[in-house]
Order: C-alpha cells, then sequence, then structure tokens
C-alpha cells in the first residue's frame, strides 16, 4: 500500500483538526468558547450546500467549453447557491459561512482561469471526492441520528447560550452534530491521506464521471 504523500498529508490535516475540535468541544465547550457549538451547527449545514455545489461545479470546471463558458457556468451555479449560503448566514447571524462559499468558488475559478480543461486525472479527484463525501455525510448523519449518544458537556445552559432561533433535532439536541462532524471529518481526513482512491473505483459511473467522458 503506498504511502501518502506530503500533499495527502497537508489535506488532510484540516479534517482532523475539525473532527478534534468538535470532539473537545463536545467533551468541554468551554475550553474554546460555547460559541463554537453553533458554528459547527452552522458549517454541517454549510458542508451540505458545498457537497451538493461540488458536483455541478466540477462538471462545469472539467468540461470542454471554451474558458469563457466555464466562467460563466461556475458564477451562474455559485450566484444560486450563494442563496442557500447566504440564508445559513442569516439564520446563525454570523457572516462566514458566505465568505467560506465564495472561497471555494473562488478556487474553482483559479483552476479554469489558469488553463485547467479536460485533466482526466484531476476530474477524477473532483469525482472522488465529491463521492466521498456525499458517503461520509450520509454515514454521520444516520449514525448519529440513530444511535443513543451522550450530551457530555454540552449542558441545557450551553444550549440555551447558542441562542438558536430555528428547531428541530440538531437544535434541541446540538451534541449529535458534535458527534456528526467528528465522524465526518475523521472520515474525510483518513480518506484524503489515501487520495479517496476507493471513491475513484467507485465513482465511474456517477453523473459526474459520465458527463466529464462525454465532454
Amino acid at each position: 500500500m503506498p504511502r501518502p504523500t506530503l500533499p495527502d498529508l497537508l489535506a488532510a490535516l484540516p479534517n482532523f483538526l475539525l473532527a478534534g475540535t468538535a470532539i473537545l468541544t463536545w467533551y468541554d465547550p468551554t475550553v474554546l468558547g460555547v460559541g463554537k457549538v453553533s458554528y459547527f451547527v452552522a458549517l454541517m449545514v454549510l458542508e451540505f450546500i458545498v457537497l451538493h455545489s461540488a458536483a455541478f461545479m466540477g462538471t462545469v470546471a472539467y468540461g470542454k467549453e471554451p474558458k469563457v463558458g466555464r466562467v460563466a457556468g461556475i458564477l451562474g451555479l455559485a450566484l444560486f447557491y450563494t442563496l442557500f449560503a447566504g440564508g445559513v448566514a442569516l439564520a446563525f447571524h454570523r457572516m462566514w459561512p458566505l465568505w467560506a462559499f465564495w472561497t471555494l468558488v473562488l478556487n474553482r475559478l483559479a483552476g479554469v482561469l489558469l488553463g485547467q480543461r479536460g485533466d482526466d486525472g484531476a476530474a477524477a479527484v473532483v469525482r472522488a471526492g465529491w463521492a466521498a463525501g456525499m458517503v461520509f455525510y450520509l454515514v454521520a448523519t444516520f449514525l448519529t441520528l440513530l444511535l443513543p449518544l451522550p450530551r457530555l458537556g454540552i449542558t441545557p445552559d450551553v444550549v440555551a447560550a447558542q441562542r438558536f432561533t430555528a428547531s428541530g433535532l440538531w437544535v434541541a439536541q446540538p451534541w449529535r452534530v458534535l458527534a456528526m462532524a467528528a465522524v465526518y471529518y475523521m472520515l474525510q481526513g483518513v480518506s484524503t491521506l489515501k487520495a479517496h482512491g476507493w471513491a475513484q473505483r467507485k465513482s465511474t459511473n456517477t453523473p459526474l464521471s459520465t458527463t466529464v467522458e462525454r465532454g
């Protein structure tokens, strides 16, 4: 089995840091500040939006169309998904979800503007990352919704301090979101160390894969 490369290690590191932060916040939210609880709730909602948009943006970014068409396509998708990212920002009274989403958009645009086009190897990595993310998100969601989980340091006072304005299980029991984030980002980190090799083999028949190959 090949060892992880330095780029793989650097790419995986943020995932492990987020997983560790989620676990620490779950155990004792006062260490990093009780605000980290609502931060992770917003983060996991934003993560779903990013995963959903990644498939479409990846299709456009690695398509065979001229550069102008691909840039226009990404911007059009970005404006559409900005409605959802902006909704998260408004719901949690934080602007960072909007800036984080557009940072990812600019990253996509940079690849296109720098001449990235029809690279099957790079497209395979994008497909694999998207497929892995969707699988891990669903696994983490169902595990943490169905299993009985201790609240640990997330006391009623900590929940009240979040000042959530919405309702639902994640708002009533935010420790489930912290557990989900820990599972999700840990799986992402481990998979990233292996460059999502398993997902590259499994994703050859996904819509994104088909679109790239037909392009």
